[in-house]
């Protein structure tokens, strides 16, 4: 019998096909499936992390960090530099977005390795505090805004608490002691019978003499 021309083609070409899956079977460095996995006993990678999405990218300079294709970028990935300036490496991640401008120089380890700022949502204050120290001896505890344009120093191991029930603007004098009105009258204004001396108009010094007490206020109303 004989065997026609296709019938021969068609044999040499699945054999060939055979042959060609078998021969990647045997060397494939991966399986394929829903991730990409060695297969079992490979030593060799199986895809580098500057070309996968979201991967620690590893470039020479910023210009190469700044080039990384937009597809290949997502929020949270890492990218080393190699050269960030004076031969220093350092390590910046996207926080926000995935545009140049969100690259964010990356702080970890310990004390005497940090030399980013760190941000808010890791514990630190966002901002460049260069010559300033924060030195605590009990908790901070705020419900809003706390703003100083100077030093913050307290002393005295207790509690302090502040409340205030709107916005509110206190200024302090430069020195004294902060006194309720029971230290002063031992009780309300009105129940005041001690003697007032000084200059009491308008906002001057004066001093409270009453139940055996001596305080140093100032007189706020010019109607006392």
């Amino acid at each position: 019998m004989k065997t026609s021309v296709s019938h021969i083609y068609k044999v040499v070409l699945l054999t060939t096909v055979l042959l060609f899956l078998g021969f990647s079977a045997s060397y494939a460095q991966f399986q394929m499936g829903n991730t990409l996995i060695p297969r079992s006993g490979s030593v060799f990678p199986i895809v580098y992390s500057n070309d996968t999405k979201g991967g620690h990218h590893q470039v020479a300079d910023i210009t190469g960090r700044d080039a990384i294709l937009t597809n290949r970028r997502q929020i949270g990935m890492l990218c080393t530099v190699l050269d960030a300036g004076s031969g220093t490496a350092k390590t910046y991640q996207l926080i926000g977005g995935t545009a140049n401008g969100n690259w964010v120089e990356f702080a970890t380890g310990s004390a005497a390795s940090i030399t980013g700022i760190i941000l808010g949502a890791n514990g630190g204050t966002g901002v460049d505090n260069t010559g300033k120290t924060i030195t605590l001896g009990g908790n901070i505890s705020t419900a809003g805004a706390l703003t100083t344009a100077g030093d913050l120093i307290t002393t005295g191991a207790f509690p302090t608490t502040l409340i205030t029930t709107a916005a509110t603007t206190l200024t302090l004098p430069t020195s004294g002691t902060l006194a309720t009105l029971s230290d002063i009258t031992g009780g309300s204004a009105t129940n005041f019978t001690g003697t007032l001396a000084g200059d009491v108009s308008g906002t001057q010094g004066a001093t409270v003499i009453g139940d055996g007490k001596v305080k140093t206020v100032n007189i706020l109303d010019a109607n006392v």
